[in-house]
C-alpha cells in the first residue's frame, strides 16, 4: 500500500498534485482535510484545552488491576 500525505493551497477551488508513478493506473481514494492556520493554533488557550474531556470518559473499574496475560511477569 503506498501511502502520501501532501499539504497544498486550493486556488478557486481546484486542487492538482502529482501522483507517484506506481499509481498512475490505478484507482485511488483522496481524503481532504482543512488545516487550521498557524494563527488559528497560537490563539487556542491552555485552559480550553484542560479538562476539555471531563465527564466524556470513564475509565473500567478494574483499570490498575494486572493483565491476565502478563501475571507471569508480576
Amino acid at each position: 500500500m503506498i501511502a502520501m500525505q501532501k499539504r497544498i493551497h486550493v486556488s478557486n477551488g481546484d486542487v492538482s498534485f502529482k501522483l507517484p508513478h506506481e499509481l498512475w493506473d490505478s484507482d485511488v481514494e483522496v481524503l481532504v482535510f482543512p488545516v487550521l492556520k498557524q494563527k488559528d493554533k497560537k490563539s487556542r488557550k491552555i485552559k480550553d484545552v484542560i479538562g476539555s474531556w471531563k465527564g466524556k470518559m470513564e475509565l473500567s473499574k478494574d483499570f490498575d488491576e494486572p493483565l491476565e496475560g502478563f501475571k507471569e511477569y508480576m
